[in-house]
Formats: C-alpha cells, sequence, structure tokens
C-alpha cells in the first residue's frame, strides 16, 4: 500500500514540530482558499498524533482554539452554499 506523502511526513515527524505544524495549519486555515490541502494536513496530525496532543491538550489550547475557530468558520461558510 502506498502512502500519501503528507501521510509520511507527518508520521516522521517528532514531538518538537508538531505542535508547531499543527499551529501553522491552523493559522494557514483562515486565510487560504487551499482549504482541501490544509484539512489534509489537520485530518493527519490529529490522526497520527492525537494522543500525544491530548495530553498536552492544556498546553496547547490556544492552537486547539484556533484550529477550532478556522474550522467552523469554512463550515458556516460552506453551509450557506
Amino acid at each position: 500500500m502506498c502512502l500519501h506523502p503528507v501521510q509520511l511526513i507527518v508520521q516522521s515527524l517528532s514531538e518538537v514540530y508538531v505542535d508547531k505544524m499543527l499551529d501553522f495549519v491552523a493559522s494557514q486555515l483562515e486565510s487560504s482558499k487551499h482549504l482541501e490541502f490544509y484539512l489534509m494536513w489537520c485530518s493527519q496530525l490529529l490522526t497520527v498524533h492525537g494522543r500525544k496532543l491530548k495530553e498536552r491538550s492544556g498546553n496547547i489550547m490556544h492552537i486547539l482554539r484556533n484550529l477550532q475557530k478556522n474550522l467552523t468558520k469554512h463550515q458556516d461558510q460552506l453551509g450557506s452554499l
């Protein structure tokens, strides 16, 4: 089975970079028109590293809130179409 490049990159990320990458993806979701691309990154980050992120959720709550805000904004925009 061939893995998507995003999957390979996310799986090889060390824990040091997971929070930074999730923060970057959340900020890009705010203004980027490349929704599917960043949703793929978000999905992979949360799937592969979700357990560790949950353990550190208190420390990264601002990132998770920003991600939720931007995802909700896009959901509302798509729902109005």
